[in-house]
């Protein structure tokens, strides 16, 4: 039985690493304390670095698609009772 978390974040983003790294490192702590799932819906393929800090998140790999597909495919995997969605140039 899975746990349905009070709360998901989703985060298209088209750039690679470390763009995304700006709402990360204000969000990634509130998350993290209050139980809440983190999804990264990846459109340019690459991933995390290996040593990136962070621990338990969905990492999406969607080479090529549009922030509007990453964006739905983030909310599609999605499993919390609210589902927030922000933008990777932006400080939560």
């Amino acid at each position: 039985m899975t746990c349905t978390p009070p709360l998901s974040v989703v985060i298209p983003t088209t750039h690679r690493w470390p763009e995304v790294a700006l709402p990360l490192a204000s969000l990634w702590p509130q998350l993290h304390a209050h139980g809440a799932e983190l999804i990264i819906a990846d459109g340019s393929g690459e991933g995390l670095p290996a040593d990136h800090p962070l621990d338990a998140m969905t990492w999406l790999r969607a080479p090529g698609k549009t922030v509007f597909e990453l964006r739905a495919m983030g909310i599609a995997a999605a499993r919390g009772e609210v589902i927030a969605v922000t933008e990777d140039h932006v400080e939560v």
